[in-house]
């Protein structure tokens, strides 16, 4: 049985952060021992610890010695044109990185891959590049995804114990059919075509398409208490619009870009969900929020103070 994580995702590299820093002092003592100038000394130093701190901050950190891959589809008639800023922003962050940066389309692969509908025969294509590369993880991106932080690395939010990672959109607690990283398995590859196979057993109701069906799917993985299974396919059933669709549907590393109108934070950002080129927008300074959902950032009178 494979794992999958819903929800926020750890830092494991945090833990490594401090140790060059700490050694400054040491490497000070070190050259006023050996060179009797003691501006010589300081330049010395602090041009060796900036170095130091440089190569710890962009390689020694990353230990973990994967291959990794980014992957968009675009379905058929459409062009990268469309999505230009986000996947030229993708593009440059695998370049950075070194990471593989795969763009496909879904026309490509009908005959491994004959689902329909593109939002769930991307999932297919997903488990067909695991099981044909030898990439180890794979981080699936919605075409219209960019990096706004390329510094980040995705070492960072990696997990080893788990098979599959979503993250659940913060406007509405959904689990995100649009970007997950997975790692090569098994239980990957069979989760993934399960998803997308359930193309054939939507209901009838405003289902949402993948991002409706992978609540269903999972609740089916996960194996709960037949009761609470029954409950959730009713609600799905019944669903009429996204204010019931939601009620079926719960960090990461992207987020939709209009929850703050583009407005990014380098301490806690990394990718922005929503940059198509259509949706370019021009906002004024202290434009922020989206009024259709009320959240603790959305402004929702013109004289509250923020």
């Amino acid at each position: 049985m494979g794992r999958v994580m819903v929800g926020r995702v750890r830092d494991i590299s945090k833990k490594r952060k401090c140790y060059g820093i700490v050694t400054i002092p040491v490497l000070y003592e070190m050259l006023r021992n050996l060179i009797p100038n003691l501006r010589l000394a300081m330049v010395l130093m602090l041009s060796l610890s900036t170095i130091a701190l440089w190569y710890k901050y962009n390689y020694e950190e990353y230990t973990l010695n994967v291959s990794i891959g980014i992957v968009s589809v675009l379905q058929a008639g459409s062009t990268r044109a469309k999505y230009k800023t986000a996947m030229d922003s993708m593009e440059c962050y695998a370049l950075r990185q070194n990471y593989t940066y795969i763009v496909v389309n879904g026309t490509d692969y009908k005959e491994e891959c004959p689902q329909e509908d593109i939002t769930f025969q991307r999932h297919c294509i997903v488990a067909q590049l695991l099981n044909v590369t030898t990439l180890d993880w794979i981080l699936f991106v919605d075409s219209d995804i960019g990096v706004v932080n390329e510094k980040v690395r995705l070492e960072n939010v990696l997990d080893s114990s788990m098979d599959i990672i979503f993250y659940d959109r913060m406007f509405n607690h959904e689990i995100m059919a649009g970007s997950y990283i997975v790692r090569r398995s098994n239980f990957s590859i069979e989760f993934l075509r399960g998803w997308a196979n359930y193309e054939s057993r939507l209901p009838t109701s405003f289902h949402g398409r993948d991002n409706g069906a992978i609540h269903m799917w999972l609740v089916e993985q996960l194996r709960p208490a037949p009761l609470l299974l029954s409950k959730c396919r009713k609600i799905w059933n019944t669903s009429t619009d996204y204010g019931t669709l939601s009620q079926f549907t719960g960090k990461g590393w992207a987020r939709d870009a209009w929850l703050t109108n583009s407005h990014w934070n380098p301490s806690s950002d990394f990718m922005f969900h929503a940059r198509k080129e259509a949706d370019k927008k021009k906002y004024k300074k202290n434009d922020i929020g989206f009024v259709g959902y009320v959240l603790d950032f959305t402004p929702v009178c013109p004289n509250c103070v923020w």
